[in-house]
């Protein structure tokens, strides 16, 4: 994979450059700063502590990431100053499947229950019967989500379906599953 990385370190945003494959991010908040117009330069950035200058940590925690994701994370270490490498180690890629495969193996019988757990998933799987009468096999179909955010995702009829684990963690999905009975 070659892409492109700036003086911020991220691909598509010009320079920088992959170790065996992974992308590495700038250690400290400001390195390569002002030279990546898709990032805010430090003075723009909200801070946690107004007397902060640089990053507090002394190490840098690495973040294992994947693309596509949210950068929730990647914006609370920045605007409290911490140091993260941000390696990302995992591209998610689409799989086309024949309207044969999806009628036979995926909805012969139809599934009880449809396990989402990212928003990018659920995208794709509503992707999967979108303009087709496939989608219809899923009219009984309960929908178990992580997170309100990926419950959002589906079409309405499915939505009144979901039900959306208590937290955004493995336990509380599961607890989710449980309770159905």
């Amino acid at each position: 994979m070659s892409r492109a990385a700036g003086a911020c370190g991220r691909p598509g945003h010009g320079g920088g450059r992959a170790q065996g494959g992974l992308w590495r991010y700038p250690r400290r908040p400001g390195h390569g700063r002002g030279a990546c117009p898709l990032h805010h330069p430090r003075e723009d950035r909200p801070q946690a502590d107004s007397q902060a200058t640089e990053s507090r940590s002394r190490t840098p925690l690495v973040y294992l990431a994947g693309v596509p994701r949210t950068t929730t994370l990647e914006e609370v270490f920045a605007a409290a100053r911490e140091a993260l490498v941000v390696l990302e180690c995992y591209k998610m890629d689409e799989i086309s499947y024949t309207t044969d495969f999806l009628k036979s193996d995926i909805l012969s019988p139809a599934p009880d229950l449809v396990l989402l757990y990212s928003a990018n998933a659920a995208r794709r799987f509503c992707g999967l019967f979108k303009g087709n009468e496939l989608g219809e096999r899923l009219e009984s179909a309960r929908f178990v989500c992580l997170s309100q955010a990926i419950a959002t995702e589906l079409p309405d009829p499915w939505q009144r379906r979901s039900i959306i684990a208590q937290r955004p963690d493995e336990d509380s999905l599961l607890a989710s599953l449980a309770s159905l009975g």
